[in-house]
């Protein structure tokens, strides 16, 4: 047995096209994505702040003194009067909107007469223009008050309508206007004053870290290795044909080899050969990009047997693959599954983006694929997770080895091996 395994394992070793499957190809794509995405992932990279115009038209005093009058003459006090009034301020919630925003990178504010906007507007010097009317203010508390119509309304001008900025700006205004009429909607239901809370409690979400991020090379290294590590059990099933087609296979058999015994080693083969690609791929990331800094020995040591528990799986596909290459009288089962099945289960499985932002139906999927049930527990572990999140997809991990070995066994050709 050991003698056999010491074979493959040399075979692949002096292989220099096998080595560059392997090895160096996977490692080129973790340096490319993980630079190329790094910023995206980690959410580093940041849009240019947008250029923005504000025309705030003069209000009208005596317009808003008379509706001061009108609230008077319902009963209400001084203080009430003053809250109402200042509290449906629309400039007031616009700025305070306008100033998080600018604080968030996010805009670039500047305050302008209309004459000057509408031509900041036509030279690009702005992307766009928001105008609040005279007396908005004003008419939105006689709405509450007396239920009078609104005419006036906050107008939005964009220098083109197809560009993202303008749609970051149509999304901001929408969104304001929408809770900011929801909040008058439910006050006046509820008969309470209107007052507009400060911008850090309006309209804000407050995030928990609950777990470690993910880093783009930490992503991809796990990524490129569940998706590579598939290749070892191609290459193997490969090689057993080649043993057939060169006698080779015929001849260890009249000396004396059982069957069996050669399925199992093309197995441990696959284990073992497996466990070194993605010992070398993290070892090389860990140094060379410090994807995986200031670990603790509980976690490599947690890594380390959770690789094994995936050497088992890919081991068992290798024996399949061998059992159903010698069945044919040409190599073409590790050619369709190195050429097409490899690629479908990397795509399912999330080696090259995060399928679960396309669709957590795909995401499911992936994870009934050994290398997408690996992926998800790796990512776990790397987010903190505790072991009994992953239980369950490293219990389907051990449950496929188990099917696809035995499946292997029965198909394996006991006397068509030449």
């Amino acid at each position: 047995m050991f003698n056999l395994l010491k074979k493959d394992v040399l075979t692949i070793s002096k292989d220099r096209s096998e080595l560059l499957i392997l090895l160096v190809m996977p490692f080129v794509l973790i340096s490319i994505l993980g630079f190329a995405l790094g910023g995206l992932m980690n959410n580093t990279s940041q849009l240019e702040a947008i250029p923005f115009a504000v025309v705030e038209m003069e209000n009208n005093e005596e317009e808003k003194t008379e509706i001061v009058d009108q609230l008077a003459s319902t009963g209400l006090d001084e203080a009430t009067i003053d809250a109402i009034v200042s509290g449906v301020d629309v400039n007031q919630a616009i700025n305070q909107m306008l100033i998080e925003l600018e604080n968030e990178a996010l805009l670039n504010v500047e305050y302008m007469n209309a004459e000057a906007a509408a031509a900041a507007l036509v030279e690009e010097e702005v992307r766009g223009v928001l105008t609040i009317p005279a007396a908005l203010t004003s008419q939105i508390v006689r709405k509450q008050v007396t239920d009078q119509a609104i005419t006036q309304a906050l107008t939005l001008r964009v220098h083109d309508e197809t560009t993202i900025q303008a749609d970051v700006l149509k999304q901001i205004f929408k969104r304001f206007v929408s809770e900011y009429n929801l909040m008058l909607s439910i006050q006046n239901v509820r008969g309470e004053s209107v007052v507009i809370p400060d911008q850090t409690e309006y309209g804000a979400t407050v995030s928990v870290e609950t777990t470690t991020p993910v880093s783009a090379f930490q992503y991809y290294t796990i990524g490129m290795a569940m998706m590579f590590s598939l290749y070892v059990a191609s290459s193997l099933s490969s090689n057993a044909f080649k043993e057939k087609k060169t006698d080779v296979l015929m001849r260890m058999m009249l000396a004396g080899e059982k069957p069996m015994r050669y399925l199992l080693s093309k197995a441990i083969s696959g284990y073992v050969l497996v466990f070194l690609q993605l010992l070398i791929l993290v070892l090389l990331s860990t140094v060379l990009f410090d994807s995986f800094p200031n670990q603790s020995v509980s976690f490599w040591l947690t890594m380390t047997w959770m690789t094994l528990v995936y050497a088992v799986v890919i081991g068992a596909l290798t024996a399949l693959l061998t059992s159903l290459t010698l069945m044919m009288s040409r190599d073409s089962v590790s050619g369709i599954f190195s050429g097409l099945v490899v690629t479908l289960f990397a795509f399912l499985g999330g080696s090259f983006t995060q399928v679960e932002q396309i669709s957590p139906f795909i995401r499911t999927l992936g994870n009934w694929t050994p290398n997408g049930a690996m992926m998800t527990v790796y990512l776990q572990q790397i987010q903190g997770y505790g072991l009994d999140v992953s239980a369950p997809l490293l219990i389907r991990i051990l449950i496929m080895s188990v099917v696809i070995f035995v499946l292997a066994v029965v198909s394996f050709p006991k006397r068509r091996l030449s």
